[in-house]
């Protein structure tokens, strides 16, 4: 299975040349196992998955990896769905077909942002 950067983005795109590796899963339940074992900076999610909900995974996602950066898409874009996005704290919303110097724009913006914030920021105290 082709990874994101080599499938969409081309190999040469401006995260790869930072060092970024990008993985790709189809089902949200493979995802899910996923974020238990290991730290990913960012998650784009669509919201039709063969086996789940988007949002579903969204909050999946916030409890195995809160500091993680979530970026709904979308084909199908409704205020439900928007709403329901921004209620479980997506970080993005975006809606296909995406044009790749925004999708870019946007994870280079979230991945700046994560950088700069403090580890522990997250943490309730």
């Amino acid at each position: 299975m082709a990874s994101l950067s080599q499938s969409c983005l081309g190999p040469d795109h401006s995260l790869s040349r930072k060092g970024n590796r990008s993985y790709v899963e189809i089902a949200g339940k493979e995802a899910i196992e996923k974020c238990k074992i290991g730290f990913y900076n960012l998650v784009l999610i669509d919201i039709r998955l063969p086996d789940m909900d988007g949002t579903d995974l969204l909050t999946a996602t916030l409890e195995t990896t809160p500091r993680m950066i979530k970026i709904m898409i979308t084909g199908h874009p409704t205020t439900e769905t928007r709403t329901e996005a921004t209620r479980r704290n997506a970080d993005g919303y975006l809606v296909k077909p995406i044009k790749i110097d925004e999708l870019l724009r946007t994870i280079t913006n979230h991945l700046d942002k994560q950088e700069s914030t403090p580890r522990d920021a997250s943490i309730a105290v």
